[in-house]
């Protein structure tokens, strides 16, 4: 039987899961004897058991009844597959690039010889590019630009963004969709407008309808001709109920004949918990949203200048202060290097001083004034008679005695005795890091901290170092000579 709905011609599904919401909505709105008790539709989650679970990133959730077949994946990539039978096999995959680890072309090439075609791989790639959206370009950007061209694939971001930052509130576009070519013309790419407490905007892909066998086929009861489908149960129903699929499909055919079609999407699925107090907080949220970010408020309220601003002051300072060096290793490399050179680099890696013109170039201030600012000579932070004696370094401590590192050491202090001596540590155990300046002659001025969890001993033996000279610059008034014992070397 072919039907007509909006102009367009389809074959009618006759599948028992139609037939049986149709037959249910007839029942429901013309039988007036039926008391239909109300419920809340909740879905039938499949969990797989714990056993031998490991934590990984990704995840594949498929309606529950439409069929579909598990992949196997043999990958080291954090990635869920499956293959999907609407009124096309399609394969689908989830997958998720952590921002730290190192991602291949070989990695991503195993991964995507194992999805039979069509596929679609969605998820967060944690990679950046003007490609599909983004302000920026990164390695992994870069990588995955040339995998798509080298293989045949399609990016089908639209260019909008994915991400925002939860403490800059910065966006970005990391999350892409990769299709291969076959179906990448049939898919339509868009991002939700609300972040639904995520950090991430959740992403649509649309495909054409021959694709798509799950959308609802309901009765428009409002422009029904209830004579005609009376007349035609009259023919065609009996008082007898012998054989129920008969009945039922007498019933639905009568339907059809009398009450028109309306195409529409699923129904949304009701939940308990989305109170009027959900509904109304959900609106403020957006309300807030569209407001100005919170960040710049909270630099004006602090009298703090933005990140983008203190970024443009230490690139200036750097190359204000290299400028007044030109002995510095760094200064020829800087004035006298082609900006083509620093712009080839970062295609491969950001650096400092590319980045730095750029920091130049918005502020439109042109290198020229630089060269004619006047240096001052010596610089303020230029350092004066700083001697480092490193030679207890030279002792070798699996064959040198405690009493040679002891006489060694005595002979040093010895040697600065007319200094006045401060002696600075770092440690670490297990994670908890500290640094100490001590002062002997004022033990008031003895400082501690505490580094971040996780921080390098290297990093508190310089900490130990900055306490002391913190304290030194307060002392200059009284001693002239300072002396820093450190076993930081």
């Amino acid at each position: 039987m072919v039907i007509s709905s909006r102009g367009s011609a389809k074959v009618a599904d006759r599948s028992p899961l139609k037939i049986h919401r149709e037959l249910k909505s007839i029942l429901g709105d013309v039988t007036i004897e039926v008391t239909k008790l109300g419920s809340v539709a909740t879905p039938e989650l499949h969990l797989a058991s714990s056993a031998g679970w490991v934590p990984r990133g990704e995840a594949a959730l498929i309606r529950n009844g439409t069929r579909f077949s598990e992949i196997d994946l043999k990958t080291g990539l954090h990635a869920a597959a499956a293959t999907i039978s609407l009124e096309k096999t399609l394969t689908v995959c989830s997958l998720f690039l952590p921002p730290n680890s190192r991602v291949s072309k070989l990695s991503l090439a195993e991964l995507f010889e194992q999805l039979p075609k069509p596929f679609l791989v969605l998820g967060d790639f944690n990679a950046h590019s003007p490609a599909w959206g983004d302000s920026r370009r990164d390695g992994r950007g870069w990588m995955l630009e040339e995998f798509t061209a080298e293989n045949d694939l399609i990016i089908l971001n639209s260019g909008e963004q994915t991400f925002v930052h939860s403490a800059y509130h910065s966006t970005s576009a990391i999350d892409l969709a990769v299709a291969s070519p076959s179906i990448a013309a049939e898919c339509s790419w868009a991002a939700h407008s609300d972040l639904c407490g995520s950090d991430h905007f959740h992403i649509f892909l649309t495909l054409s309808s021959h694709f798509n066998s799950n959308t609802n086929t309901t009765f428009n009861f409002k422009k029904a001709d209830w004579n005609r489908f009376g007349d035609l149960c009259k023919l065609s129903l009996d008082d007898s109920v012998a054989d129920i699929e008969q009945f039922t499909s007498n019933l639905l055919d009568a339907a059809r004949s009398s009450i028109p079609f309306q195409e529409g999407t699923k129904n949304k699925t009701r939940v308990p918990w989305f109170t009027q107090e959900c509904r109304q907080a959900l609106r403020e949220r957006k309300k807030a949203q569209r407001k100005t970010p919170p960040i710049k408020s909270l630099y004006a309220e602090a009298g703090e200048p933005s990140l983008e601003h203190w970024r443009m002051k230490l690139a200036f300072n750097y190359v204000l202060k290299l400028k007044s060096l030109p002995r510095n290793p760094c200064h020829d490399i800087v004035f006298e290097t082609p900006l083509s050179d620093f712009s080839a680099v970062t295609k491969s890696e950001p650096n400092l001083v590319a980045n730095t013109f750029e920091h130049f170039k918005h502020a439109n201030i042109s290198l020229n004034i630089i060269d004619n600012l006047h240096v001052q000579c010596p610089p303020p932070w230029e350092e004066h008679n700083i001697n480092v004696d490193i030679s207890l370094t030279k002792q070798n401590k699996e064959n040198a005695s405690e009493v040679a590192y002891q006489k060694e050491f005595f002979r040093i202090k010895e040697t600065f005795s007319n200094h006045y001596a401060v002696f600075t540590d770092g440690s670490k155990l297990e994670e908890k890091v500290a640094a100490a300046a001590y002062f002997p002659e004022h033990l008031d001025r003895s400082k501690a901290t505490r580094l971040r969890d996780g921080a390098s001993v290297f990093s508190a033996e310089l900490e130990g170092i900055a306490l002391a000279l913190t304290e030194i610059k307060k002392l200059t008034k009284y001693h002239k000579n300072f002396v820093i014992y450190s076993d930081s070397l």
